[in-house]
Parts: C-alpha cells; structure tokens; sequence
C-alpha cells in the first residue's frame, strides 16, 4: 500500500484507495500498522496511519519510528436522550441509518476579515449528504472531549486551518432531523459556533471535496430565497443566524449553560 500525504488516500497494489486516519502519536516521522505502511514524513493536518473503511479501528496498532506505539480506535459518538442527557456511545460508521438515535454533534461556521464565511462540499464518498455544499465544517465531540475543541480538531483535519483566532458558541439549543432519498437520517443536538480564520484551506479530500469563500449577506439571501442548494441543517441554521444580525461578528456569544447537558465547553 502507498500512502500519499497530500491527497490523504493510500492506494493498495490493486489501485484500490483508502482514506489515511490519524495515529495517536501524530505527528510522527512514520508508522505501520497491520500490513499498512506509512513510508512518508507525516504533514501538518494529514493523516498518518491508512485503514480498510470497511473494517473497525480496533486492532490496528503499530509502531511508530519514533518508538512509540501507534493505534487508532473506533471513533464514537454521543447518544443523547430527549432532554439532551448522555445515555451511551454508538460507533460513529453504524449510527447513521433509517432509525438514527438522537446523538451529540456541531457546525461551525468560519470568518475572514472581509465578512465572507467559508463553505465546504462534503466528499462524494460520505454516507450522509454526499456532495452537498453545507457550512464550515461539523463533527462530533468524542466522549470526555469538549465541543470547542471538537470543533478545532475538526477545522484542522477536514480543512487544514489550525489558526482559528477564536471560538465562540452562537446557538445552543439548535437540534434538526433530516431524512436522505435513500432514508438514511440524521438526528442531532447541534449547536452551533462562529469562528475566525487567517489562512488558506487545505481540504482533505477524505472529507471535503472543496471549498468556496462567500460573502455572507449574499448567502443569506440565497439560503432563504431558495437558490442555492444547501446542506438541511445548514438551511435551518442559516434562518436563526440571520435572526441576531446581519454581521456575523456582532452576534452575541450564547449562554453556555444552554447547552444540552452532555455537551461540554
């Protein structure tokens, strides 16, 4: 298998391609894992260890040259119950599907210094609203994790923007449930952050297919006017963002206590 640090794919003999996922001890200089090699200097917000997709993350561990001992494990969510209180954990790759339990997530929407707020179009390989252009970035806090640090981590792996010069909790109590035409569903507590940046984009294509800057009042007005097609958590987001201000950056920051329970600042 060859790993490329720049696509952040590795590809076996036979040409087939998986996503690169990060080792624990990232950064390192390399690492292998059960008949995975990384052969290459790991980069600045790349992954570091390749993995079967189809296969759980347990059991793949390695060593890294560094000495260290590597390993990735199953990514997890939050599930929630209806007054937003932690009742278990679910495998990230299985709790999207017809029935989708209630669960722990976010989006955040980022700022430059012109007004304009980043978009990005999620990969054409994910399960949930492959393709569909949507806000910055959103994930789910791992467990013990607190959200503005989920929300870091996920610009930094999905977007390669580590300088994010602030995080600022903006709405809550947002929660949607959305159904695909192939019914799988999404069902979230999903609160919602601002944030701003200094830099360029590096997408990683195993998430982010691309990406566009665009002047917020102008994608307001497309968003409610029904021109552009939008992610459905982000159309209803778009709608009670406009309602504190037309300028992102005088919205007022949120109460944190009016978060769901589970959620952790």
């Amino acid at each position: 298998m060859t790993p490329d640090t720049d696509t952040g794919f590795a590809v076996t003999p036979t040409g087939r391609t998986y996503p690169l996922q990060r080792c624990r001890n990232y950064p390192c200089t390399a690492s292998t894992a059960t008949g995975v090699t990384e052969v290459s200097p790991c980069r600045p917000n790349r992954m570091a260890v390749a993995q079967d997709p189809r296969q759980p993350f347990e059991g793949l561990t390695g060593t890294t040259r560094c000495g260290k001992v590597s390993g990735v494990t199953t990514e997890q969510v939050l599930l929630l119950d209806e007054a937003g209180n932690q009742i278990g954990l679910a495998d990230k790759a299985e709790v999207h599907h017809a029935d989708t339990p209630l669960h722990l997530a976010f989006s955040s929407y980022l700022f430059d210094d012109q007004g304009r707020t980043l978009l990005s179009r999620r990969a054409l390989h994910k399960k949930t609203w492959p393709g569909i252009w949507t806000n910055t970035a959103c994930g789910h806090p791992a467990p013990d994790e607190k959200m503005s640090d989920s929300v870091l981590r996920r610009l930094t792996d999905e977007l390669g923007l580590p300088e994010v010069k602030q995080v600022d909790l903006i709405l809550p109590e947002f929660r949607y449930r959305a159904e695909m035409p192939n019914g799988i569903v999404e069902n979230e507590m999903c609160p919602v952050f601002r944030g701003k940046v200094v830099g360029t984009p590096t997408p990683n294509p195993a998430e982010v297919d691309s990406t566009e800057w665009v002047n917020w009042p102008d994608f307001v007005e497309s968003v409610l006017n029904g021109t552009r097609d939008i992610s459905p958590w982000c159309r209803l987001q778009v709608q009670e963002l406009n309602n504190l201000g037309p300028d992102p950056m005088t919205w007022p920051v949120a109460d944190a206590t009016t978060l769901p329970p589970a959620a952790k600042l």
